[in-house]
């Protein structure tokens, strides 16, 4: 056990004003601080006191403090309040807290709480790991086969044991594993923020949708082969993982969602990587969850890494020998028409036509493709679910956490519900500044087809030669008549200047 890792003192007292670390109170907190920044010797839950901000993001932000009984170091995340009004959201952070707080491997950090305090403040209380990220390492270049090699073996045996007790990471990527002193050998996972709890009747924060960075998911997180999550998806992302240490860079799967679902077809291209690497790199980066190692255990049984280094053992993987999957490329394509709900998917086809919504398009699994069941009521049916998953949408949005709003939001869409299109507009406007503009685009489209005038005007300027670029527009080239027709339609339905932009539109094609 990691000398620098604090548990929350068992059998003792609590301190005064303190909380059960992992039940969430039954009677109403009182009334959170102000939100604001919290500055150094701050005491929170009369235990830890604040060192300095480490970061933040959109469930709170992250702070550096030292347990003043124990002297150890601990990374405390400060829940935003707008979360901790939302009843149904802490419930899950504190049911998933719970499990992974019971992952106890030098290779993961250590979840030690959620704990609250007579303020109304809310924290996740963990160990604290300093050092680079495995990012960051491999800017430098790429690590040696042995330490890839130990690499391997260090984050195998920490996952495996974060499986055994129920819990799927969905997130592993290099900015997530981090290097105590920089050293491979001590590496340790962190940010279990997406994680799936592995007993199907458990919800998850996060829902079922899709969770993880597109450069580094598997190919059921995109939909293929029913697009079931278990172990087998972190063995493929920690897969990734390990090829782009072995390279010095990640491996190319794709910087758009339709360039990432082509790339899962087949198996990565492994030229580069190491030949004593490559045979059990390809076992893990198989596209059929079923060709995977069943789990990471019996991946470490075949391939021991006191024997993959032994000359002539390895034998380099040929990429046009690598078999494409036999199933799964039409069922993902049918299970994100789904997710659409009625709205398409821009990137499918490059020319929108207006009017009426896009059709839909019913799911046909192929043989042994089974898709899950369902695990919770049908929107349609209950308007009570809609109205928590609306409510849960507009609290993440509250805490900037636009990429869970818009999972929640297709999740909606998906069970047939619906959504205020001034929910759905403001939501898409939040998504706009994201790096990654598939979702947003995906909500401007569903807008627009389903005639909101400031959507169809925001349509057409994806096609207006004026504001057409390849870098903003899902489209290959612009289409001066359809930017009209776009423009035309927000005409009739009212939104402000459209007109003026029809009409720019119309001038400057009288001057070419």
């Amino acid at each position: 056990m990691n000398d620098n890792t604090t548990r929350l003192i068992q059998g003792k007292a609590a301190p005064a004003g303190a909380a059960d670390p992992l039940s969430l109170p039954s009677t109403p907190a009182q009334p959170p601080l102000p939100p604001g920044e919290i500055v150094p010797g701050t005491l929170l839950a009369h235990t830890y006191e604040v060192q300095r901000r480490l970061g933040g993001g959109g469930m709170g932000e992250v702070y550096l403090a030292r347990h003043t009984g124990l002297g150890t170091l601990h990374a405390i995340k400060v829940i935003r309040p707008t979360m901790v009004a939302e009843r149904q959201v802490m419930d899950l952070f504190y049911r998933e807290a719970k499990v992974l707080r019971g992952v106890r491997h030098d290779a993961v950090v250590n979840y030690d709480g959620f704990v609250r305090d007579a303020a109304g403040r809310d924290y996740l209380v963990m160990e604290y790991a300093d050092g680079p990220s495995l990012a960051e390492r491999l800017r430098q270049g790429p690590l040696p086969a042995a330490a890839v090699l130990t690499l391997r073996d260090r984050l195998a045996a920490g996952l495996a044991e974060a499986h055994r007790r129920g819990a799927i990471h969905r997130d592993i990527s290099p900015d997530n594993v981090i290097l105590p002193a920089g050293q491979v050998a001590a590496a340790k996972l962190i940010d279990f923020g997406l994680s799936k709890l592995t007993d199907p009747t458990q919800e998850s924060i996060v829902g079922s949708s899709f969770a993880g960075k597109y450069r580094f998911a598997a190919p059921e997180q995109f939909g293929f082969y029913g697009g079931q999550i278990d172990a087998r998806t972190d063995i493929y992302s920690l897969g990734l993982v390990l090829a782009a240490a072995a390279l010095g860079r990640p491996l190319e799967m794709g910087k758009s969602f339709e360039a990432a679902l082509r790339a899962r077809q087949t198996r990565p291209d492994l030229a580069g990587v190491d030949a004593a690497l490559q045979p059990w790199l390809a076992a893990m980066l198989a596209p059929d969850p079923a060709e995977r190692p069943a789990d990471l255990d019996d991946l470490l049984a075949r391939w021991p890494g006191e024997t993959c280094l032994v000359p002539g053992r390895a034998r380099p993987v040929s990429t046009a020998a690598a078999r494409a999957p036999r199933r799964g490329w039409w069922f993902a394509l049918g299970t994100l028409t789904l997710l659409a709900a009625g709205g398409g998917l821009w990137w499918f086809w490059p020319a929108a036509q207006y009017p009426g919504p896009l059709p839909s398009t019913d799911l046909v699994p192929r043989p042994g493709v089974v898709p899950p069941p369902p695990q919770a009521p049908k929107v349609a049916d209950d308007p009570k679910v809609a109205d928590d998953l609306m409510a849960q949408i507009e609290a993440l949005r509250g805490a900037g956490r636009f990429n869970e709003a818009f999972e929640l939001t297709q999740t909606l869409l998906r069970e047939g519900g619906s959504l205020p299109p001034e929910l759905v507009w403001a939501l898409a406007q939040d998504l706009r500044g994201e790096v990654d503009q598939n979702s947003w685009f995906f909500l401007v489209r569903l807008l627009a087809n389903q005639g909101f005038g400031p959507a169809a005007l925001a349509f057409g300027e994806l096609y207006d030669p004026r504001y057409w670029s390849a870098e903003t527009s899902p489209f290959s080239r612009p289409r001066r008549d359809k930017a009209e027709e776009w423009y035309a339609r927000a005409v009739e339905l009212g939104a402000t200047g459209a007109a003026a932009r029809l009409q720019g539109l119309r001038t400057a094609a009288g001057g070419d």
